[in-house]
């Protein structure tokens, strides 16, 4: 499932589930995605300013609707996209566009020569007389 977070395209990440009785949205079929830490250090939410969910152990699933006030969490199984909207406060700081290094490629088996040739040949035969 593609995973948005505001509006900013965060990637593909397999979501689990769970069926909830809960008020989760006209399209979301009573189903509620299971968030542990692992994947709220992924979206970049700052959970040390929730004490509540820096206690959480790893693999517990977070309802991120009570944990964070005004987050909204929207989404669409047919276009198989999950939307996330979370108070731009509660988001730690990083540059536009940054990547993780757990996500960093490790590139392709790479040559980079380059070379110089100078050459002068000189012929000269000169004469002087007296």
């Amino acid at each position: 499932m593609d995973l948005w977070r505001n509006d900013e395209f965060i990637g593909s990440q397999d979501i689990v589930f769970e069926s909830t009785t809960e008020n989760t949205g006209d399209k979301s079929g009573g189903l509620m995605p299971c968030f542990n830490q692992v994947l709220l250090e992924r979206i970049g939410l700052n959970s040390s300013a929730f004490p509540e969910l820096a206690q959480q152990q790893n693999n517990k699933c977070i309802n991120l609707l009570k944990a964070v006030p005004d987050a909204t969490i929207n989404f669409d199984f047919a276009a198989m996209r999950l939307n996330i909207t979370i108070p731009q406060i509660t988001l730690l700081s990083s540059a536009h566009g940054y990547i993780p290094p757990e996500e960093w490629d490790e590139g392709i088996p790479a040559l980079l020569l380059n070379y110089n040739f100078t050459g002068n040949r000189g012929n000269g035969n000169d004469s002087y007389f007296f």
